[in-house]
């Protein structure tokens, strides 16, 4: 069977049962000068003026470009410096600087500001290096990643946000009302040009609005994300064709895109014995260490604790429990092998398509049972989406 894609507008079944939760926000930082800043655009435009590429255009300023400088910010010199890739040597000189001038008169800014300088004229009496293109694009991605974490803070983790449609711009993106703001957070997040023109297309739509400056930022903030929130994912398994399909629902526009792929489960027998066919029921799709694997954890009695009970698989089948129904564990959704149970791709290059297809869902976190026979308690991991086999 060929591998299916199609797309079709209207609400998926589980669209609807789709509960948003609102996005926390958290207090915007302030600097030593009163005025409202967000830290997260450090990466990008506190390194404007004679930083590019990673590269500074003096050495003088090879390390601290002057907007950095004038910010007044230990916080955000030191992000700096660490986002540049000089290491923990670096931090720590600039930190010896700033301590020297620790019981001077000087206000907190221009302490700060002294101990740039200073970093300055020692970092200029070594000889500069012009780093390699792999170096620079090293550091642009550290910076990147500076800013992402920072930006993130507020209910974004591991790429997962609480609700679709916050995933993309944070409540403290969007409540800056500041356009680069917006913009330098969606590059510095990889989504490209693209991504950039979109937002700003939105932004023009109220151009002529008698919106002020950042209420037409987070008019636009609130298209972008509706446009970007990532498809909630749900799926079924029909044991009897062996056909896995898979369905994308956009949770603002409600468009739906499938796919479908040819798979296999147990390698005969019953469902309800250890090797047989996966037994009916619902499973979430969940994070799994070993690439070309994901979790299926079913979703029984005692959800998280990577087992289907012989009590709930009795239930699901329809059938009486008897002794001859064992419990299920470990049950997986994998790339072409062998199949203990599990629901197993026929097809590597199929596979590929349907992992990304998996990978392109809206995440969230769910609480299981710690792996291991010496382990205990309770831990967090991803969960991709749900999964129905009939």
């Amino acid at each position: 069977m060929s591998l299916v894609l199609g797309i079709t507008a209207g609400i998926g079944a589980g669209a609807s049962a789709i509960q948003k939760v609102q996005q926390s926000s958290t207090p915007q930082n302030v600097s030593s000068n009163g005025k409202t800043t967000i830290k997260t655009t450090a990466a990008d435009n506190q390194v404007k003026d004679g930083f590019e590429g990673g590269i500074p255009t003096t050495p003088a300023n090879q390390s601290l470009p002057q907007k950095v400088m004038k910010s007044g910010d230990k916080n955000a010199v030191t992000d700096f410096i660490k986002s540049s890739g000089k290491g923990d040597e670096a931090v720590k000189q600039f930190e010896a600087f700033y301590d020297k001038y620790k019981s001077s008169p000087y206000t907190e800014s221009a302490r700060v500001q002294k101990a740039c300088e200073d970093y300055n004229k020692k970092a200029a009496e070594i000889t500069p290096k012009v780093p390699d293109s792999s170096k620079q694009e090293d550091a642009a991605k550290a910076m990147n990643q500076a800013a992402l974490k920072n930006q993130l803070g507020d209910g974004f983790e591991w790429g997962i946000s609480k609700s679709p449609a916050d995933q993309f711009l944070p409540q403290k993106v969007m409540k800056s009302g500041d356009k680069n703001a917006v913009t330098d957070f969606i590059k510095s997040s990889g989504k490209g040009d693209e991504a950039v023109k979109q937002f700003e297309a939105f932004y023009d739509k109220y151009k002529s609005s008698p919106y002020t400056e950042s209420a037409r930022v987070q008019k636009a903030c609130e298209d972008y994300n509706k446009w970007a929130a990532k498809p909630v994912l749900t799926g079924k398994y029909n044991r009897e064709t062996g056909e896995l399909t898979l369905t994308h629902t956009n949770p603002e526009t409600s468009e739906t895109k499938e796919i479908k792929g040819d798979f296999k489960s147990g390698n005969g027998g019953k469902s309800t014995e250890t090797n047989g066919p996966v037994p009916k029921g619902e499973y979430d799709i969940l994070w799994h260490p070993r690439d070309g694997f994901f979790r299926l954890e079913p979703v029984d009695s005692n959800y998280g604790d990577n087992k289907y009970s012989r009590e709930d698989i009795a239930k699901a089948e329809g059938v009486d429990l008897s002794k001859d129904i064992k419990d299920r564990k470990n049950i997986g959704l994998h790339h072409p092998g062998n199949t203990q149970g599990c629901i197993t791709s026929k097809d590597a290059d199929q596979w590929q398509t349907i992992e990304a297809f998996i990978n392109d869902s809206f995440k969230t976190k769910v609480t299981i049972d710690k792996g291991g026979f010496w382990n205990s308690g309770t831990e967090e991991t991803i969960r991709y989406g749900r999964i129905t086999v009939t």
